[in-house]
């Protein structure tokens, strides 16, 4: 018998053929998103998240089209669709812990999870707190359980940002499953709490499928000149004038070999930007796991980009090479 089948740990029951809606409010890195998470018991699941404000700044808890973000498992594979409309599939650690969040959220974790890979960690188990590492292929990552409760604590995981905690309270009973009605996530990003706005039981067929990739919705303003002033530094690089949300004209290299638009992570932060993904970044610093944030707008001469990926990183170091040549 696994260690984990020796605790009375409490177990999601759905029936077949009926799939669950969890609308939540607050979000899990920013207080103004709403989300709703729809899962069926085979572990498919469709997470929907969106900023959640109207235009005079009153909170809502209908998704408004954009942006909006979604994330599923089709029983096979694990994939994300960004606001741009940007849709790729999730391996290693990137597919697991999404999976594992939301089977956290609708209560149904351990019927997904195969016990044996659940293994005790008697150091950070105290009192009528059990932990265990959870040995799910790029996963790590540690889960806490209520012995008396049977119920989980806490999930502990790591990502670009580093050390993520999600904490669950207020657990309610709804159609067979248990679910926590408040999740409070600590990162490096500060502390974010969610809460459980509605339950509901959805019979009839759900749409689990990977949406078609969009093309960037990309506009163009009449009147104004198809062109692009340039300027070249004396390292020989050519810049280009780039407006992001706030409207702020900035210098951008613009480099038609790239595979992606890089901004400074100081300025990236200083703007407030949403997280939305890490990427590996090959640069001639070395390649790292980089975070990927998204705006609103990007604006280059006529040309508006909505909800263009934005990989950071530190481009301190190299100011001085792109000053342009007086």
């Amino acid at each position: 018998m696994s260690q984990v089948n020796e605790l009375s740990i409490i177990r999601g029951e759905l029936p077949r053929d009926v799939t669950i809606m969890i609308e939540t409010t607050g979000g899990d890195y920013e207080d103004d998103l709403s989300s709703t998470t729809t899962a069926d018991s085979t572990g498919r699941f469709l997470r929907r998240t969106g900023i959640a404000r109207d235009n005079a700044g009153d909170a809502k808890l209908t998704l408004r089209s954009k942006p909006e973000t979604m994330t599923g498992f089709d029983g096979e594979t694990c994939w994300v669709s960004e606001a741009s409309g940007f849709t790729r599939d999730l391996s290693f650690s990137d597919r697991d812990i999404p999976l594992f969040l939301a089977w956290l959220r609708t209560g149904l974790w351990l019927d997904r999870i195969d016990p044996a890979k659940l293994r005790l960690d008697p150091g950070e188990s105290k009192g009528d707190r059990v932990v265990f590492l959870v040995s799910q292929k790029g996963l790590p990552s540690q889960v806490a359980v209520s012995s008396k409760t049977g119920l989980v604590e806490s999930f502990r995981f790591k990502n670009v940002q580093g050390e993520v905690t999600c904490e669950y309270f207020d657990y309610q009973k709804h159609h067979g499953l248990t679910i926590p009605h408040r999740v409070k996530v600590t990162s490096s990003l500060g502390v974010r709490e969610s809460k459980v706005a509605s339950v509901k039981m959805i019979t009839g067929t759900i749409d689990f499928a990977k949406p078609t990739q969009k093309p960037a919705a990309i506009t163009f303003a009449s009147g104004e000149p198809a062109k692009l002033p340039l300027q070249r530094t004396p390292s020989g690089h050519v810049l280009i004038d780039v407006a992001l949300a706030d409207g702020k004209l900035r210098k951008f290299i613009f480099d038609t070999g790239a595979g992606g638009t890089v901004i400074d992570s100081t300025l990236a932060e200083g703007l407030k930007l949403n997280v939305i993904d890490d990427q590996a970044l090959g640069s001639i610093f070395g390649t790292q796991n980089m975070p990927v944030y998204s705006t609103s707008r990007l604006r280059i001469g006529p040309a508006t980009l909505e909800y263009p990926r934005l990989v950071s990183m530190d481009l301190a170091l190299a100011h001085d090479w792109w000053t342009p040549a007086v």
